[in-house]
C-alpha cells in the first residue's frame, strides 16, 4: 500500500513538472503573430444579382452577334493575302529560274488555297447576315468620342472656323480661349479628318494677326487711301529793297541777321518797257527778263523741286531816273538729323 502511494506521488510530480517546463517553453500568447483576418463579404441581394446576371447575358449575346459570319470574312481575307504572296513568288520563280522544284509546291499551294477560298465564300454566302445595330448601341455610337487638341500657334477660335465645316450634323467643336484648347466630340470618322485639318494648320506660317476694332480698320483703310503729302522743305526768307539807276550795280547783303549771310549783286538794265536784271549769287550769274511793276522769280535750278535758292523781284520806275527794286530771297534750310 505504501509503495502504491509513493508510486503515485512520484507519477504526479513529474506531471506537474513537465507542465511547468511546457509552459515556460511556449511562447506568450502576446507574442503569437496574429492570423490575418480574412474579409468578409456579404453577399449581394438576390435583386442586385439578378441584374447582373442579365447583364452578362446581354453583353454575351451583344458579342455573339454576326460573330460567325465575321469570323469567316476575315478568314478570306486571310488566304486572300496568303494567295497573293504565293503568286508573287511564282511569278518570280518563274522569270529566274523556269527549272526550280519549288513551283510545283507553290502551285500546289496556291491550288489549295483558292480551294479553300471558294468553299468559304460559299459557306459565307449562306450565313445570315449581322444584325442591325439596336437603337441604344446606334444612341452610343452617335454621342461620338471626345478629343481634346492643345493648340500652340493659331487661336482655338480661328480653329473653330476652319474645322466646323468639317464636323457631322450632331457633331460639336468648343474652342477655349484662355487656355489654348479646342475640345471635339464626333464620330471617329470625322474626327480623324477634324485631327488631320488641325495638324496642317496649326503652324507658325498661320498665326492670325489681332483683329482691330471696326472703327481703327476704318481709319486705316482711310489713312492708306488718302494721298501722300509731299514733305516741303525749310525755307529759310530775307526781304529787302533798293534805289538804284539803270546799268549800275549794287551789292546787297542778303541773311545778313543769320551766321551765313550771302553777298548778291543786282544790274538792272532798262529796255522799252522791260527790265533784264542781273544778278551774282555768290559765284553764280543769272539773268531775268520781265516788264516793269510785274514781279517775276530767278531760281538757282529750272526744276523748282531741285532749287535750292531764289530769289523774286519786282521792278517799278521811281523818282527821276531811278528804279526801285523789291526783292525777296529764300534759300533752303540743311535737314537737321
Amino acid at each position: 500500500m505504501r509503495k502504491l502511494s509513493a508510486t503515485l506521488i512520484i507519477s504526479a510530480l513529474l506531471l506537474i513538472a513537465f507542465g511547468i517546463s511546457t509552459t515556460l517553453s511556449a511562447e506568450p500568447e502576446y507574442m503569437k503573430p496574429k492570423a490575418e483576418e480574412e474579409e468578409i463579404r456579404k453577399p449581394p441581394p438576390e435583386k442586385v444579382r439578378g441584374r447582373i446576371e442579365e447583364i452578362r447575358k446581354r453583353i454575351k449575346e451583344i458579342k455573339a452577334k454576326g460573330r460567325p459570319r465575321t469570323d469567316v470574312e476575315e478568314r478570306v481575307k486571310e488566304l486572300r493575302d496568303q494567295l497573293a504572296r504565293t503568286e508573287r513568288r511564282l511569278e518570280e520563280l518563274r522569270g529566274r529560274n523556269p527549272d526550280s522544284p519549288e513551283i510545283r509546291e507553290l502551285e500546289r499551294k496556291a491550288d489549295e488555297l483558292r480551294s479553300k477560298i471558294r468553299k468559304l465564300e460559299e459557306i459565307a454566302k449562306h450565313m445570315p447576315p449581322p444584325p442591325k445595330m439596336p437603337p441604344i448601341e446606334e444612341a452610343v455610337r452617335m454621342k461620338g468620342e471626345l478629343r481634346i487638341f492643345k493648340l500652340k500657334h493659331i487661336p482655338p477660335g480661328y480653329a473653330a472656323d476652319i474645322v466646323g465645316g468639317f464636323k457631322s450634323r450632331l457633331g460639336m467643336v468648343v474652342p477655349v480661349e484662355p487656355i489654348n484648347l479646342l475640345i471635339v466630340r464626333d464620330i471617329p470618322e470625322y474626327l480623324a479628318d477634324i485631327e488631320e485639318i488641325i495638324h496642317h494648320i496649326d503652324v507658325p506660317q498661320l498665326k492670325r494677326p489681332p483683329r482691330r476694332p471696326a472703327e481703327r480698320r476704318q481709319r486705316v483703310r482711310e489713312r492708306a487711301e488718302r494721298p501722300k503729302r509731299e514733305i516741303q522743305p525749310r525755307r529759310q526768307v530775307f526781304k529787302g529793297e533798293f534805289n538804284v539807276k539803270p546799268g549800275e550795280e549794287h551789292k546787297e547783303r542778303v541773311f545778313a541777321n543769320t551766321d551765313r549771310p550771302v553777298p548778291v549783286t543786282f544790274k538792272p538794265v532798262l529796255k522799252g518797257d522791260e527790265v533784264e536784271l542781273k544778278i551774282k549769287w555768290g559765284d553764280r550769274e543769272l539773268v531775268g527778263r520781265s516788264k516793269l511793276n510785274m514781279s517775276a522769280e530767278l531760281m538757282a535750278h529750272p526744276d523748282p523741286k531741285r532749287a535750292d535758292w531764289g530769289i523774286e523781284y519786282e521792278v517799278i520806275p521811281a523818282e527821276g531816273d531811278r528804279l526801285k527794286v523789291k526783292y525777296r530771297a529764300w534759300r533752303v534750310l540743311p535737314r537737321t538729323p
